[in-house]
This record gives C-alpha cells, structure tokens and sequence, in this order.
C-alpha cells in the first residue's frame, strides 16, 4: 500500500491533506473552484504540458467525408418554407449609424415588447448576420480540402458549423412553432409545432436569464461537429465555443441595429433541444442560446 501511495503521490493523483481532510488546492482561491472538465478541457485545447495532438491534422481526409458547407434540407413540404424578408445590404451600408456608436449601445434586454417582432425585422436580422454570402468549392491547391463559405461573421477554417434553429413563440406575420434558418436561401423551415416543447424551450430560456423575461423567439445553436473535428485534433469543441461566441456578439450587433431587444444565455437542456429539432447531440451538438424580443420603448438595457 505503501508503494502504491508513493506512484500516486509521483504522478500527482494523490496528496498529503491537513487536518481538515483538505488538499491544499481545496484552501487556493484561484483553484479550488475548478471543475474537473472545466480543467481538463482548458488544458488539452491548447498545446504545452501535455504530448496529445492538437490543431489542424486533417484526421478525417481519407477516412469520411467531409459534411457540406450547407445542411441538408429538413424540410420538403412547400408549406414549411418560408422566405424570409431580405433587407437591401447596399441601403443599411449606407444608411446605418457608425460601428462604433452601435457597440457603444449595446446592451442585454430581458424584456419583451407588446407588440411581437415582426418577420421583417427577424429576416433583417438573420440576414444581417448569418446569412452564406458566397459558397467556397473544395480548392486542395489552397490547401482547402472541404466545402467552405463567407458569412457575415468570422469562423476558423471557413467551416461555419454552428446551424441556428428557433423556438418562435410570437412573431407577426409567422406561426408559433420551431424552425431551422437555411442560410444559403434565406428562409426558415419549419421542423415542428409541438406547443408543449416551445413552451419548454421558452421556460428553460426565461429560469436561464434570472426568471425575467419570457421572450418571443429562443435561438437556439448547434454545431456540426464533424465539420470541425474532420480538420482539427484536440480543439474542435473549443473552436465551436469560440464561434458560439462570436455569433453571440454578431447577434447582439444586429439587434441593437434593429431596435430588438437581444440576451445571450450562458445555459441549455442539450436533451430537450435534441428532441425539439430532432438532433443527435453527437453529430450536431446544442452549443448556445439566445433571446430575441421586440425592444419597449423605455427600456435601457442592462450589463453583460
């Protein structure tokens, strides 16, 4: 016993504890409250202490191919497409108040307007951010070895995996019921109507933001995994979080353009958005949340 004590003490599995049967991490405020998966995932994304791979080593080429820039249709029926409005993009590059003025009044609104946001503003808003500006063919020349895209927003690799669905619970001029954005022709398909679950997804979205607010539309995000983990070793998750992120600031951008009242959420059921828009959370996994309501007039927003 001894000498097994003596291999867990040298591979740092194990340690002297005082007293209080604390370790002395346990009594570090910078330590102690590290979660395990927090700690491993922080470490083995990036290089250095450890030998695993890490970064683009193409583990996929040869083996499976690569998804598509664009995901398959879920929708077949012409009744559950719907076009979205689509704003003149040469008008708002004219028209819009200055970059910086828009960060500037940014803010976190858990608030939701009388009247619903309009299909208008909502097409101006997907379009604004996340809409395929240009379909990129696989170039191996260039070392570009799968199908890529331009997006309003940025994306290692030029993968863009994060797929945007919605729980619209009200909206002028679309039923209540849950959709997928198609960026490639700016429209929604629609992939149910389940009252029940669009309730619950706006109840987890509303005990998510501190019980405030219920909103009208919870955009919901998940990533294509394969999109990413085809390219990259080691770090494909926190590259989705990453993207997660950044369509989270472009979300805000636009909204605030737009007069919406927008909120990020820092938590999700993976389930019960498994079984809202009929994904397998190992292929397309729930990654992010977000709120998106008509704006009050007197609201001012708050910090975050």
């Amino acid at each position: 016993m001894r000498r097994l004590l003596g291999w867990l003490v040298a591979a740092e599995l194990a340690d002297a504890v005082d007293g209080d049967g604390l370790l002395p991490e346990d009594r570090d405020p910078d330590r102690r409250f590290w979660d395990f998966h927090d700690a491993l995932h922080f470490r083995r994304s990036r290089s250095g202490g450890h030998d695993h791979p890490v970064g683009a080593s193409f583990p996929g080429r040869g083996v499976v191919a690569p998804l598509p820039a664009v995901k398959p249709p879920i929708a077949h029926d012409p009744a559950d497409l719907i076009t979205l409005p689509m704003p003149d993009i040469a008008a708002l590059c004219r028209g819009d108040p200055p970059f910086q003025a828009v960060v500037e009044a940014r803010r976190s609104h858990r608030v939701r307007g009388e009247q619903p946001i309009t299909l208008d503003r909502l097409g101006a808003f997907l379009a604004r951010t996340a809409r395929i500006i240009t379909l990129i063919p696989p170039d191996p020349g260039r070392d570009l070895h799968y199908e890529a895209s331009i997006r309003p927003y940025p994306c290692g690799g030029a993968a863009y995996e994060t797929e945007i669905y919605l729980a619209v619970d009200a909206c002028e001029g679309l039923a209540r019921g849950l959709y997928h954005y198609d960026p490639l022709h700016h429209r929604l398909e629609r992939v149910g109507d389940d009252g029940d679950l669009i309730d619950s997804l706006v109840t987890v979205a509303w005990q998510s933001a501190a019980q405030t607010v219920r909103p009208q539309i919870v955009i919901h995000l998940a990533a294509r995994m394969r999109r990413l983990m085809w390219k990259y070793r080691g770090l494909a998750w926190s590259v989705a979080l990453k993207h997660a992120g950044v369509l989270y600031h472009a979300f805000y951008l636009a909204a605030t353009v737009e007069g919406l009242a927008p909120c990020g959420l820092g938590a999700g059921d993976t389930e019960l958005v498994a079984r809202a828009y009929g994904l397998d959370p190992v292929a397309e996994s729930p990654i992010g949340e977000f709120m998106l309501s008509s704006l009050p007039r007197d609201a001012e927003g708050s910090p975050g």
